[in-house]
């Protein structure tokens, strides 16, 4: 993948979860372990999308 595309992926990906936090914390004040929890699953979402596969996959036999 592009180096270029990958930049713009997270760039694109962190920016809406950001915006929907601030605006949940401001309308009903969630708490800090609400607010960490969604963080560490949209980053876990986010390497999953990311990984890459290495090396050549195993023969079958």
């Amino acid at each position: 993948m592009d180096p270029v595309a990958i930049i713009l992926f997270i760039a694109a990906y962190l920016t809406l979860p950001a915006i929907l936090l601030k605006r949940m914390v401001e309308a009903r004040g969630a708490s800090r372990s609400y607010i960490a929890l969604a963080l560490l699953s949209w980053i876990g979402v986010l390497i999953g999308h990311l990984r890459i596969p290495r090396g050549e996959p195993a023969e079958r036999t």
